[in-house]
C-alpha cells in the first residue's frame, strides 16, 4: 500500500501541466496552428468511414464495437445539436479511419481483448478542408482516437456552434507504458 501511495504522489508531483494541449491524457505528439482556422461542425454532417489498409472502404456495421463507439461519441459531442444555426448548407466533416493490415484480421466478434499487445497507438490529422484522417494499428486505437477527437470539439456559446479551433491539427499517440496497472498481492 505504501508503494502505491508513493507511486501516486510521484505521478502527481512530476506530472507536466500543459495548457496548450486540449487532449487528456497528453498525447505523445500534438501540433496545432495557433490562430489557425476554426471549423464549424454540425452533428448530422459528421460522417465516419472505415477503410482497409489498401484504401478500400469497409462496412462500419461489420465492426459492432466500432459502430457503437462512433454512435456514442456522436451523441456525446452533438448532444444538443439539432439544426445548423447559420442558415447555410453545413459542410460535411469527414472522419476517415484507416485500419492497419493486422487490425483488419481480428474482427469483432470475438470481443475486444485486453492485454499487453492491445496496440492503442493512432495518428490523427485534422485539416482545413473538413477532413479528419485517423490511422490505427488496432480497433483499440480507434477508440482512443475517437476520445481525443471528442475532446477537440467544443461548443462555443458566443457563436452557438460546435467548433474545432486552431486547425490544422496533428496528433500522434501511443501509451507511455507497456502496462496500464500496478498489481500487488
Amino acid at each position: 500500500m505504501k508503494l502505491f501511495i508513493f507511486a501516486v504522489l510521484a505521478a502527481v508531483l512530476f506530472a507536466q501541466v500543459r495548457d496548450d494541449v486540449p487532449v487528456l491524457p497528453y498525447p505523445e505528439e500534438y501540433r496545432d496552428t495557433v490562430g489557425g482556422v476554426t471549423l464549424q461542425l454540425y452533428g448530422p454532417a459528421f460522417k465516419v468511414t472505415l477503410h482497409a489498409h489498401n484504401g478500400s472502404e469497409l462496412v462500419l456495421k461489420q465492426y459492432p464495437v466500432l459502430d457503437a463507439a462512433v454512435a456514442r461519441y456522436r451523441n456525446i459531442i452533438f448532444e444538443n445539436d439539432s439544426y445548423f444555426r447559420n442558415g447555410s448548407e453545413p459542410p460535411i466533416f469527414k472522419v476517415q479511419i484507416t485500419l492497419s493490415k493486422q487490425a483488419e484480421e481480428p474482427l469483432v466478434p470475438p470481443p475486444l481483448q485486453t492485454g499487453v499487445d492491445m496496440h492503442e497507438e493512432y495518428t490523427m490529422l485534422i485539416d482545413k478542408d473538413y477532413s479528419c484522417k485517423i490511422f490505427v494499428a488496432s480497433q483499440w486505437g480507434v477508440l482512443r482516437a475517437l476520445e481525443s477527437l471528442s475532446q477537440l470539439i467544443s461548443y462555443d456559446e458566443a457563436r452557438n456552434d460546435f467548433i474545432i479551433r486552431n486547425v490544422p491539427i496533428f496528433i500522434e499517440d501511443r501509451p507511455r507504458f507497456h502496462v496500464r496497472f500496478l498489481h500487488q498481492n
